[in-house]
């Protein structure tokens, strides 16, 4: 019985020990602005989904909690809001002969309402991504990890690429 138990400890500590740390890399990009930016409007920064979409709703959960944690209010209409925020998110597959090399991302890009409504002016104030290799485990997995690695870039600039791991 005890060489039972040992061996499935064993099992376990071996599998712990190959699970491999992922990596998440972060750019961030913003422009000074003259505007304190308070309050948000999350939309959907993919061309044919709609804000309102559950599909969308499932991830947007996660977007505007860490606009939240970053500081940002949410509002209910693009009126109220001082900014508009894209979220898109999704999987890029490159082949390459008979291989097969997937890149999850995630983007937030805020954009100053009152430009875009007159003028239809979509110049980013700030733009944040997260990319990782793999699509690992899905998009239910990844998209959160993505987001979460951005919170802390939300409105500023990283200053180049930045690495972040999740064990």
């Amino acid at each position: 019985m005890k060489a039972t138990i040992g061996f499935v400890l064993f099992l376990l500590a071996s599998a712990c020990a190959l699970v491999e740390p992922s990596y998440v890399y972060v750019d961030g990009i913003a422009a000074p602005s003259a505007e304190p930016q308070e309050t948000y409007f999350l939309f959907s920064g993919r061309r044919g989904l709609h804000h309102q979409d559950l599909h969308f709703r499932r991830y947007a959960v996660h977007a505007d909690e860490a606009l939240q944690t970053a500081g940002y209010r949410k509002v209910e209409t693009p009126d109220e809001a001082d900014i508009v925020v894209g979220f898109s998110y999704g999987v890029e597959i490159e082949r390459v002969g008979t291989l097969e090399r997937r890149t999850s991302h995630v983007e937030l890009a805020a954009f100053d309402w009152d430009e875009v409504r007159d003028d239809g002016d979509r110049n980013a104030i700030w733009r944040t991504q997260a990319d990782m290799d793999g699509s690992h485990g899905g998009l239910g997995r990844v998209v959160p990890m993505l987001v979460e690695a951005s919170t802390p870039w939300l409105g500023k600039s990283t200053g180049g690429i930045v690495e972040v791991q999740f064990d």
